[in-house]
């Protein structure tokens, strides 16, 4: 079998009855709008077509990607950077890790009139202020907000352990105390559900939670009474109900409160300690700090041209659930908001570069968001070092989800892991090698064979990498460096 290189493609030659199957370089500027600038980058002349409807008219390819390489195998330079400097016309999501992309991209994305709003979970007290109970707009967002915050702070708390009591319970006692400040929030005449979430909060704020349940004391004799009992008894009662009846439309909390309260004594003080250890993360000083303000507009993401930077760390995951959240209740918020408008779309497309994707953590139904969110005008580009890296954070069914809904898949080299280089192997599929003759009688049999095999998946130049796209027969290519993208000069730090 003899290859040529044929436009940094690798193109097929036949060889006596041997023959690879690869794209052709018109198969590969197909998907390409002819301007790169305004296309996904998927390596040195290939890119995919960014239109505003949900895929390619010809191809039905989405711009979901995702990009396998070991570390040193240039998945940042190569990948991410050349499609931030593209600057498409969307708006920007960014997990970024130690602020690299920020620090490269930064001064770039500012000089063209974007607005840059960073969530700091490496060094929180520079962060930008994010209460995600500031997106709490209805009754029906408490349930969604505490189950978002959990599963954040542990996303395995469903996963090794059989018996989900006190899961439920702490979600139970959670959603009661965020019921209470909203019922709270709307007597203070500064809210209405489902309005203006500019509107000012003096109650519903992540740090009055804090507040609410240093209120609970059980005191073990059945009698007592706490402080927050006191103000909940006071919510009941007919004086209450008559004076504040038309603001006081839905009782949520107290109701959740009071199945808390049902309990024994000795299971509500261990409902208590679980709750209070499992939100300990959350009440550092620096983290409080954070949730004093709210400065994202996570639900205005596609107002105006603006990028939010998620700074995660590559080797502590210690303040790692912040972003998680944050993304969760981005799609959450970016999807009602699309669902509301006339054409179900986002009024400006949001573009998610989710750089090193596992070292955010598993967020909860990821694997469902991206199949809905990008016919709302939403995509991703994401990143992982292996598709072990991916499994050990999803699970392998999960992960296969989330790759399904990528229908580019490029792998850039680096690393060893035997599953990555499988997977990528039958990925590009098998092809006709050529012919063979068998039997007596010489009959002609079609010998086929993979078109790259593992082995060779891990022998290829660090200079190379292979895509395959849906629809298509994969194809190699080479790098895209992100020195050599037209916006470099202008708009790329060192």
């Amino acid at each position: 079998m003899a290859v040529i290189k044929m436009h940094d493609y690798e193109a097929a030659q036949e060889t006596g009855y041997q023959t690879k199957s690869w794209a052709t370089r018109e198969e590969v500027a197909a998907l390409s709008s002819g301007d790169e600038q305004r296309d996904v980058i998927l390596a040195h002349d290939a890119t995919v077509a960014f239109y505003e409807d949900d895929k390619h008219w010809e191809t039905g390819v989405s711009n979901n990607v995702f990009a396998f390489g070991g570390t040193g195998s240039g998945k940042t330079a190569s990948f991410v950077l050349p499609n931030l400097l593209n600057h498409l016309a969307c708006s920007y999501v960014i997990t970024d890790t130690k602020g690299e992309l920020l620090r490269r991209c930064g001064k770039g994305f500012e000089e063209d009139g974007y607005e840059l709003t960073v969530l700091d979970t490496v060094n929180p007290g520079l962060s930008a202020g994010y209460d995600p109970l500031r997106y709490v707009m209805d009754v029906g967002d408490i349930p969604t907000t505490v189950t978002m915050v959990m599963n954040g702070i542990n996303p395995e708390r469903n996963i090794y352990t059989g018996d989900t009591f006190w899961n439920y319970s702490n979600d139970l006692l959670f959603c009661a105390i965020i019921g209470i400040l909203y019922l709270l929030e709307c007597l203070d005449g500064t809210f209405a559900p489902g309005g203006d979430t500019d509107a000012p909060r003096r109650y519903l704020k992540m740090n009055n939670v804090f507040k609410l349940l240093e209120l609970i004391k059980i005191t073990g004799d059945g009698e007592g009474k706490c402080p927050l009992d006191l103000l909940v008894d006071r919510m009941e009662s007919k004086e209450f109900l008559d004076r504040f009846a038309g603001a006081c439309q839905e009782l949520y909390g107290v109701r959740q409160y009071r199945d808390f309260r049902c309990a024994a004594e000795r299971t509500l003080k261990s409902i208590l300690i679980t709750l209070n250890a499992s939100l300990s993360r959350l009440k550092t000083p620096e983290l409080m700090r954070v949730f004093e303000r709210d400065e994202m507009r996570l639900d205005r993401i596609d107002e105006g041209k603006r990028v939010i930077d998620l700074k995660v760390s590559d080797n502590d995951s210690t303040n790692a659930w912040l972003a998680n959240i944050a993304l969760k209740q981005l799609f959450n918020l970016s999807q009602r908001r699309a669902d509301a408008s006339s054409n179900g779309r986002l009024q400006r497309r949001v573009q998610f570069v989710l750089d090193e994707f596992p070292n955010v953590g598993r967020i909860p139904d990821f694997e469902r968001s991206i199949a809905t969110v990008r016919s709302r005008g939403i995509n991703f580009l994401m990143c992982a070092q292996s598709l072990s890296q991916l499994d050990g954070v999803y699970g392998k069914a999960a992960a296969r989800t989330i790759l399904d809904n990528c229908d580019s898949i490029v792998f850039m080299g680096g690393g060893s892991n035997i599953e990555t280089q499988k997977y990528i192997s039958e990925l590009c599929g098998e092809s006709i090698l050529g012919t063979d003759h068998v039997g007596s009688e010489r009959t002609a049999v079609d010998v086929r064979g993979r078109v790259i095999t593992p082995g060779e998946v891990g022998l290829m130049p660090r200079t190379d990498c292979v895509v395959k796209v849906t629809g298509m027969r994969p194809f190699r290519a080479k790098k895209y460096f992100c020195g050599d993208h037209p916006n470099a000069a202008k708009w790329l730090a060192d």
